[in-house]
This record gives structure tokens, C-alpha cells and sequence, in this order.
């Protein structure tokens, strides 16, 4: 789905003419041990950035959220490439992640609504909150298939101190 704000409501998407070059551009496996490198050197960076602690921990929830998602479904645990861009522009992080895995299923992100736990202990589901808490610190998120190109490209508000 293309330009979506949080909230699931949808909206326009531009590129800004005024993002700056990446801070951080990296090309790792789709593999536990690359993802958990990856989001050791984002995070050192925004840190380095005096990023605020609640930043960093939304951007390393959304970003290993979405990595491992490629890691398990669109690449389904075979090898493939993640290419990670990562930008600040008006207060906020911008990154955008490619892959050459399987399409998002009907072409669009999933909706991201919260699993129910008004259940009983023994029906709570095991998974199916990663894109309700993608969403919920996402101020936008982008998702198209260029090709056999996944770009998913997500804001999340950033506060960097002096």
C-alpha cells in the first residue's frame, strides 16, 4: 500500500527534495547474526546523534520488527540480500529497506490490527504484533514492488538533543 500515515489512514507520500544523503547504507543477510549487526550500527549512530533513548528504542523495534519480517517471510528463511538506507529529515529517521524476496501478500501491508488477548492463556497467539507495533510509531510507512524489488520505506519521529 502506498503512503500510509499512522493510524492506517492512507495519505500522500513524497520523497522530500531536501532528505540528505544516508547517514547509515548497508547491505547485510537476511540472517539473525547481520540483523542484530545491523541494528547495532543504527543504533551507534543515533546515539552518536544524542538521539533520545525513547528514539532509539522505537527505531530499533520498528527496524528489527521489519528486518526479521524479510528475514522470515519474504526471503521464508533461504538466503537472500537486505539493503538498509537510513536519513534524518525534519525530525525524523527515514529508512527505507530492500529485498529481492516474495511480494507483501495482495501487494500491501498487512493492517496491522492487535492480536486478541481477551482470551483464554491457552489461545493467545504466539506472534501477530510486530505490524500493530510498527504502526504504532510509524508516522508513515511506504510499501511498493518495483520488479522483484520489495522497497518498504518507514518515519519514525526522532528527537535528537544537543
Amino acid at each position: 500500500m502506498r503512503g500510509e500515515r499512522a493510524g492506517h489512514r492512507p495519505g500522500p507520500y513524497s520523497h522530500s527534495p531536501a532528505v540528505a544523503a544516508p547517514l547509515v547504507r548497508l547491505t547485510l543477510r537476511s540472517d539473525s547474526a547481520a540483523i542484530r549487526r545491523a541494528l547495532a550500527r543504527v543504533q551507534a549512530v543515533l546515539a552518536g546523534l544524542h538521539a533520545s533513548g525513547d528514539s532509539l528504542a522505537a527505531v530499533e523495534l520498528v527496524l528489527a520488527e521489519l528486518l526479521t519480517n524479510i528475514q522470515r517471510h519474504a526471503y521464508g528463511g533461504r538466503p537472500g540480500q537486505i539493503e538498509l538506507d537510513l536519513t534524518l529529515c525534519a525530525g525524523e529517521a527515514i529508512c527505507t529497506l530492500t529485498d529481492r524476496g516474495g511480494p507483501m501478500p495482495g501487494g500491501q501491508l498487512p493492517p496491522g490490527d492487535p492480536a486478541p488477548i481477551d482470551v483464554p492463556m491457552e489461545a493467545l497467539p504466539e506472534g501477530g504484533f510486530g505490524w500493530f507495533l510498527i504502526r504504532s510509531h510509524a508516522s508513515a510507512l511506504d510499501y511498493r514492488r518495483e520488479g522483484d524489488v520489495n522497497v518498504l520505506t518507514v518515519h519514525l519521529p526522532i528527537v535528537l538533543s544537543e
